[in-house]
């Protein structure tokens, strides 16, 4: 007698598959040097991987501190050319394909043909990251100096700007980087507090690109506008704006909530705001503890003077999944809060921590206090930019934006004060 197996078909699983969760790290990973899926519940969860000797390599370490750490070892290592940096399959078939077409012309050859077509009809090519012109520039200046063309105090002055234009996009090639993007980089440093500073900015990364002229003749320095007045250039958001962002993350991604909160009510970075986790803040104390390594300052901060209403939107928020995202994931969601799909705003850049500051500083009148929050050295930049940026009245409705009354302030209507 035979038994009949009764085999039940194959179905998939309706199980989603687990999404790997990668550190949160404050550095940019150049090519080759990359992060491994955070492993929980593990001593060493951290790891990342690069490749060195024609062999992949792994390693991964109980703290961030530590993988930051070794990211920079990495990254220097790179910059010498100890690491290797393997292609991609796409980049193999490409090159395949390329020698396919080249038959016996060795390739060097071909690249140096192209680039002498492109010379005779008159278009630059560019080969140098701003890492390597920058050196080379800086190097010039040294000899210049030493030769007495130049004062040690103005090559003290280029070393240090241009050392910070550096470290922003030195794997960038020169020519890739935009006038917007150089805008922004000087106004999100922190000791430019004047238009004199900005300006001074402006003028040596300008002085770097007029001596490459022959390879970018056409410098993304020359189109960053030279100001008279620092806080003209200051955008912020005006009390229904930032209502209606709130509005749109309670009901919409209220993933966002904590982190967006903190940019609105204690003016954090956005930066900072994307890779802060949960042990970072405090909720029973009212207090949160920023390491160093996500202040551009390099100084840790602990801040527990933030009004009150921010802790109102953190607590709401707290159950949600906010820590899982990582700073990319973070930001391409927030980037969907704008426009007229979403909330209805068009974004200002920083303009969360600009607006935060003028209404801080109108709120309380008190710079020092606002400087605090806002891990600032002093509070020149204070003085400079954003007093009279917005009213005691402005202030008081702003901080007044609770989770209960998001929904009347966003639609224009008056809320009532609530003392912070």
């Amino acid at each position: 007698m035979h038994t009949k197996l009764h085999i039940k078909p194959h179905t998939e699983s309706t199980l989603a598959p687990i999404k790997p969760v990668y550190p949160a790290v404050v550095i940019k990973l150049p090519k080759g040097i990359r992060l491994l899926p955070t492993r929980p519940n593990t001593p060493s969860p951290f790891g990342c991987t690069w490749s060195a000797g024609g062999r992949r390599k792994s390693q991964f370490f109980s703290t961030k501190e530590r993988l930051e750490t070794k990211l920079r070892e990495l990254i220097e290592a790179r910059k010498k050319g100890d690491i290797a940096i393997l292609p991609t399959r796409s980049e193999i078939e490409e090159w395949r394909a390329f020698k396919a077409a080249a038959g016996a012309i060795p390739a060097m050859e071909i690249l140096a043909q192209w680039r002498a077509g492109l010379v005779a009809a008159g278009k630059p090519v560019c080969d140098k990251t701003v890492t390597k012109a920058v050196d080379e520039y800086l190097a010039r200046e040294t000899k210049r100096k030493d030769n007495g063309n130049i004062s040690a105090d103005t090559l003290r002055q280029r070393t240090r700007k241009l050392t910070l234009f550096k470290e922003a996009f030195g794997f960038a090639m020169l020519d890739a980087v935009t006038a917007a993007e150089i805008e922004d980089w000087i106004d999100d440093l922190d000791h430019v507090d004047s238009a004199s500073t900005f300006t001074d900015y402006v003028k040596k990364v300008r002085g770097l690109y007029t001596h490459f002229a022959d390879i970018v003749p056409k410098s993304p320095a020359d189109r960053v506008e030279l100001r008279s007045d620092l806080s003209s250039h200051i955008k912020v958001y005006q009390v229904e704006d930032a209502a209606k962002v709130l509005l749109y993350v309670k009901e919409h991604r209220p993933e966002l909530m904590v982190r967006v909160a903190m940019e609105i009510f204690v003016g954090i970075r956005f930066t900072t705001a994307a890779l802060l986790q949960r042990e970072h803040i405090k909720i029973s104390d009212r207090r949160i503890d920023i390491p160093a390594a996500l202040i551009k300052t390099r100084r840790g901060r602990n801040i527990d003077a933030m009004p009150a209403v921010f802790w109102e939107w953190a607590t709401l928020g707290w159950d949600q999944p906010w820590d899982t995202l990582s700073k990319s994931e973070y930001m391409h969601r927030k980037s969907e809060l704008f426009g007229p799909n979403a909330s209805g705003i068009t974004a200002i850049h920083n303009g969360f921590r600009h607006t935060f500051a003028s209404m801080h500083v109108a709120k309380f009148n008190n710079p020092g206090l606002t400087a605090t929050i806002l891990c600032h050295r002093n509070q020149q930049m204070l003085h400079a930019v954003y007093l009279g940026k917005a009213t005691k009245e402005q202030s008081d409705q702003y901080f007044g934006i609770t989770p209960a009354r998001v929904a009347q302030a966003a639609a224009g209507v008056r809320i009532k004060v609530r003392s912070l």
